[in-house]
């Protein structure tokens, strides 16, 4: 046998193999996975640099990750036509240019969404693009305190600042990745090792959402542990209830029929300005352009509300943001974007999914009800990681607490079929029930 046939026939894996196309069983990761993971990184602490050139990373990790399999699903469909339907309401938009850039800034999203949904094929690749987004988030820490040293030693009471990055994009950022380390806690072996380095991370990210002083991120963790704690004292987590929750929170600030009553709450979360740092003011000339004019349907074209208001500001709500620029149309389309990634039928049929469905939902609710959200890259990339959260139901083994009984007898299992498939020469002990 010639050299050429014992290297085309020998049993390991090439350096393509390995880079390119990770086995659903193996433990590779692949190249995608990383470059994933590093855009997740980029999105929380630089998402200037995630906007322009997560576009182009994302395309090249679908590539590289057998393209050919790439689901035609009802996120991908909806999350396309979000792009298209942005782009034609620049055709009877005021400012054009402007509508013709929220069409690309969303296009830019929505690759990197479809991307993180494509690559993330095993559990060990969901937990991978986690890791970037938590050490995104630590790298964030650092530059919110090294960027304001001066301002956190001497404790002055000014808000902190940060160079090209808007600080409640901080910490809207910061609370998802509070989610984030939910998932990991949940879905892996919870050695002392990584119960040390998770629980460092946890309070790394609770001092950025402390220093950053957003509200709406505060309220988040909050709602989060709150979950949490219901989770832990019900029989099963109560998930309708949240989202019914977060749809009757969704409404009331929509109409505004608790625009006033919600003062009641603002000084308890500090820095009360007595209209909710302007949203109280906003909000209501978003309601009234929305209706404006025959704008309801279609909008006036995407992201022309901060164009046309004398603030220059948006509409700090994605309901209301992508209702005055697309009318209940485009509002109708996002929703169904978050619907179909995050419904019963992504989660699949774990018990741990729900309770990390409800973490992300209660810690990011705010986020996109009181914050300009709806099209920031750690945004779609949160909600392309839990949309994922099916694959829990591949990892019979993974245990939210101490591994019982089951888990015992799945390794016998294994170690039978290891046995029976002449892997393993000694036979197996099972024990009678």
């Amino acid at each position: 046998m010639g050299t050429a046939s014992l290297l085309v026939n020998n049993d390991k894996p090439s350096v393509d193999e390995f880079l390119l196309e990770p086995r659903p069983r193996a433990l590779r990761l692949g190249l995608p996975t990383f470059m994933m993971a590093a855009v997740a990184a980029l999105s929380v602490y630089d998402p200037g640099t995630a906007g322009t050139y997560g576009l182009y990373v994302a395309a090249a990790a679908v590539t590289l990750s057998r393209p050919g399999r790439l689901r035609i699903d009802a996120p991908l469909m909806l999350g396309l036509a979000l792009i298209l339907f942005a782009a034609a309401s620049s055709l009877w938009s005021e400012f054009p240019d402007a509508s013709i850039g929220a069409a690309r800034n969303y296009a830019v999203v929505v690759v990197i969404f479809i991307a993180v949904r494509h690559v993330i094929q095993t559990l060990q690749q969901l937990r991978t693009v986690a890791v970037g987004y938590i050490a995104g988030c630590a790298v964030l820490v650092f530059r919110v305190w090294n960027e304001n040293a001066t301002q956190v030693t001497t404790l002055e009471g000014s808000r902190l600042d940060l160079v090209g990055l808007n600080v409640n994009y901080a910490g809207y950022a910061f609370v998802g990745g509070f989610a984030m380390i939910a998932l990991l806690w949940a879905t892996k072996r919870r050695t002392p090792g990584r119960r040390l380095w998770l629980t460092a991370a946890a309070a790394s990210i609770i001092l950025g959402i402390v220093l950053s002083d957003t509200r709406g991120a505060l309220i988040g963790l909050g709602l989060m542990i709150m979950w949490l704690l219901m989770c832990w004292a019900a029989k099963t987590p109560p998930i309708r209830m949240l989202v019914a929750a977060a749809i009757a929170a969704a409404a009331a600030i929509t109409t505004g029929a608790i625009d006033t009553a919600s003062l009641a709450f603002e000084s308890v979360f500090g820095r009360a300005t007595g209209d909710w740092s302007g949203r109280l003011i906003i909000w209501p000339i978003a309601r009234d352009f929305w209706v404006s004019e025959d704008k309801f349907w279609v909008g006036s074209g995407a992201s022309t509300f901060q164009l046309s208001n004398a603030y220059g500001i948006g509409a700090h709500n994605f309901i209301l943001e992508i209702g005055t620029g697309m009318g209940i149309v485009g509002v109708l389309v996002y929703v169904a974007v978050l619907w179909t990634s995050l419904g019963k039928r992504s989660a699949g049929t774990d018990p741990r999914a729900r309770i990390l469905m409800g973490c992300f939902i209660a810690a990011s609710a705010l986020s996109y009800l009181t914050g300009y959200w709806d099209h920031s890259p750690a945004a779609w990339i949160g909600v392309a990681v839990f949309s994922r959260l099916g694959l829990l139901d591949k990892d019979p083994d993974a245990q939210w607490s101490a591994p019982g009984p089951k888990a015992e007898e799945t390794k016998q299992t294994r170690a039978a079929r290891k046995w029976l498939d002449g892997v393993d020469g000694k036979r197996p002990r099972v024990r009678n029930p």
